[in-house]
């Protein structure tokens, strides 16, 4: 038996993401490589960061390439 908040939470979980998908609302990143690590934190350092910073093994882009033609 499931608790009732539990059932509330799952519901405006699901609602807040139809709202993100039916308005084409995408993250704020940085994506810096992890080769550029040093270079990433000194950007967060001067506040070129304003929401989020990603270190990655590889490119984004390049993961979500590989995602679409499977």
């Amino acid at each position: 038996m499931q608790h009732q908040c539990c059932l509330v939470v799952r519901k405006d979980v699901k609602d807040m993401l139809d709202f993100v998908v039916k308005h084409k609302i995408h993250p704020w990143i940085v994506e810096r490589l992890m080769a550029a690590t040093n270079e990433a934190l000194e950007d967060e350092k001067e506040q070129y960061v304003r929401y989020s910073l990603i270190l990655a093994a590889e490119s984004i882009e390049k993961c979500a390439k590989v995602t679409e033609e499977k």
